[in-house]
């Protein structure tokens, strides 16, 4: 009996199934229709709408009202609006949608959108358009789900889905990098700043960002790194890691400002020292910024390169005294310098002590430029700029003249500098050949005035006697000397490598004996 009823039953689910898949069939066979979502991807940038239509083309039977559901990541976009489409013709006895949460997906939720038209239709349109707002950056889907079309006598038919899926890429416009200045030629064994310079796409801000150099330590090191002007005060740094044996540096900055920096600017000043001649590579090895929204903005980036020049350097005492190069010297009508750092500094500060400086006396100005770069090293190029002399109009009670002196070159590059000075006092001259001390080394009194540039900004003065020349010949040299090694620690504060330029010697030579003829015949004696 047990297994009478067993094979009844088995009899019995069979034949339920075989009646299902014939009624499968049936209704398949009696539905002509197919849907689809358009477009099949979407590019889109944050804060901007986008829509997805439904399409469907239906042969058979003519369908009078649909129901469907598009699933999507409410974490990326929202879904703000839906429209009927042109296939069901009015009368539209009912159209809506509304928002649900997915509760088989955790985290996904679904925009359910339905009409009901008074007859039926056959042909293609679209059905519906959803439009969606891209809430922030990322990658993800639309996928169309529980699509249910109906008849005018309310059977329900389930299309054939031929694109249920749409893939959209929701990403911020990268924003443009560099190294400024992008190709940069410097001396050697000087430090030099570069800026990483960035261009923030319009319609976003930069709050904080994370960027790694690297650089070729054979010929630059790297002193130190600080914030640019972006992102806006009050800046953090949160990291800072410069491995200088490995060319590498890590710098991480944000903002404690609630919105960040829009358009162009800097976000870091790097200085390096040059430390030889050849050519180093700047890479940004890779930036990550961010908005004040914490969306990460891609960076599109590029390298800087850093040419280190190697000037000549004299080795002999005949290259301090010749002049280093061929030049070409032409006598102007004088004019005083206004552009040299510091000559208005320390003419304020002669002045101050009683000398004064007349435009029409006392003055010099000569325009001085090389022939040929045949002693230059290659790749060096000539120098040409303009020197100036300006001795005061009037002599104090102490037997003491000023003189102003000043050299601009074209490159930029600038040097001031004053001294006061008077002869030495008959009673306190040396018993040696009158014709020596008067006519080749007179014996002065000599206080410079030498403006320190960066960090100092200020003044610099010292005083030397030069006296007792004949038994110490180079009297000359040794505040030369000095000159050359002391004030340059101020000039170029981090060089431990003397640093030349083409007309020091030339200079401090012009200095002596422009002025030799002036000093020996018409300076007073005494005070």
């Amino acid at each position: 009996m047990t297994n009478k009823k067993l094979i009844a039953a088995v009899t019995l689910a069979v034949c339920i199934v075989i009646s299902l898949f014939v009624a499968i069939r049936v209704a398949k066979a009696q539905t002509d229709a197919q849907v689809s979502l358009t477009p099949a991807s979407i590019a889109v940038e944050p804060c901007n709408d986008f829509f997805v239509d439904v399409i469907v083309d239906v042969n058979y039977p003519s369908i009078a009202d649909y129901d469907f559901f598009l699933n999507y990541n409410p974490n990326l976009m929202t879904a703000i609006d839906a429209l009927n489409g042109d296939f069901l013709q009015p009368t539209i006895l009912d159209f809506g949608w509304e928002i649900l949460p997915n509760f088989y997906l955790p985290g996904i939720d679904a925009v359910h959108v339905w009409a009901i038209a008074d007859s039926g239709y056959v042909g293609s349109g679209t059905l519906a358009r959803v439009v969606f707002h891209c809430d922030g950056p990322g990658r993800t889907t639309i996928i169309l789900e529980d699509i249910m079309l109906s008849d005018e006598g309310g059977t329900n038919h389930a299309p054939e889905k031929l694109n249920w899926v749409v893939d959209v890429d929701q990403q911020i416009p990268p924003a443009n990098a560099w190294i400024n200045p992008p190709d940069y030629t410097v001396p050697i064994c000087i430090p030099f700043p570069v800026y990483v310079m960035v261009d923030v796409p319009a319609g976003y801000d930069l709050a904080s960002f994370q960027l790694v150099l690297g650089y070729d330590t054979a010929f630059v090191d790297c002193i130190d790194i600080v914030p640019g002007d972006f992102p806006p005060l009050p800046q953090s740094v949160d990291y800072k890691l410069i491995d200088d044996g490995l060319g590498h540096i890590e710098f991480v900055v944000s903002t404690t400002s609630p919105g960040g920096s829009v358009g162009s600017g800097s976000i870091a000043k790097v200085t390096f020292h040059c430390t030889g001649a050849g050519q180093s590579i700047l890479t940004i090895s890779s930036l990550n910024l961010f908005t004040s929204q914490g969306w990460q903005i891609p960076a599109v980036s590029s390298d800087g390169r850093v040419v280190q020049v190697e000037y000549w350097e004299p080795l002999k005492l005949q290259h301090l005294v010749e002049l280093p190069y061929p030049y070409h010297l032409s006598d102007l009508p004088f004019a005083p310098p206004g552009s040299p750092e510091g000559y208005a500094e320390i003419k304020a500060e002669l002045e101050a002590k009683g000398y004064v400086f007349d435009v029409d006396y006392g003055g010099g100005l000569y325009n001085v430029d090389s022939f040929f770069d045949v002693y230059f090293e290659p790749g060096s190029e000539p120098f040409e700029g303009q020197v100036t002399s300006w001795w005061s109009s009037n002599t104090l009670e102490d037997g003491t003249r000023a003189c102003m002196l000043s050299c601009e070159l074209e490159d930029g590059s600038s040097i001031a500098m004053g001294f006061v000075t008077n002869l030495l006092p008959p009673e306190q001259i040396p018993e040696v050949d009158p014709y020596i001390i008067v006519n080749a080394q007179p014996y002065l009194f000599v206080r410079f005035y030498w403006w320190a540039w960066t960090p100092l900004g200020r003044i610099v003065t010292w005083s030397y006697w030069w006296y007792d020349s004949h038994s110490h010949p180079n009297w000359f040299w040794k505040p030369y000397y000095w000159w050359r090694t002391y004030t340059k620690s101020y000039y170029y504060p981090y060089t431990d490598v003397p640093y030349w330029r083409p007309w020091w010697s030339w200079w401090w030579h012009w200095v002596y004996w422009k002025h030799w003829n002036w000093w020996c015949t018409y300076f007073p004696y005494d005070p």
